[in-house]
């Protein structure tokens, strides 16, 4: 996992988090904190092969994690989905009902 972060001088922070590179795997993914805010998540693969990636946060209780949105079944065409997340959000993918080929996910920041 790739994580990137930059604070600009108007005081505004970029973030981009690497959740899968060339992902051929199946099940929870390791899961990163961010800083929080509005974010794309955005999702790739050579093939799906009939999987489903799931974004996730982890609750309340910071080890229970409870889906973000709807799954991704098919590479994204329009930029991804946007999601707002709270503040220091601890988050991971989870990839369910096949095993796919070259997959790539990514979580950006929105300035």
């Amino acid at each position: 996992m790739a994580y990137n972060d930059q604070q600009y001088s108007d005081g505004s922070i970029r973030e981009n988090v690497t959740l899968a590179s060339n992902l051929s795997a199946t099940g929870d993914q390791p899961a990163t904190t961010v800083y929080g805010g509005d974010y794309v998540f955005s999702v790739t693969a050579g093939a799906f092969n009939g999987a489903s990636v799931q974004l996730q946060s982890a609750g309340p209780d910071g080890t229970t994690y409870q889906n973000l949105g709807s799954a991704k079944t098919a590479n994204d065409t329009t930029g991804g989905t946007g999601i707002g997340l709270g503040s220091n959000a601890k988050v991971r993918i989870t990839i369910s009902g096949g095993t796919p080929t070259g997959l790539y996910a990514s979580l950006s920041r929105l300035p």
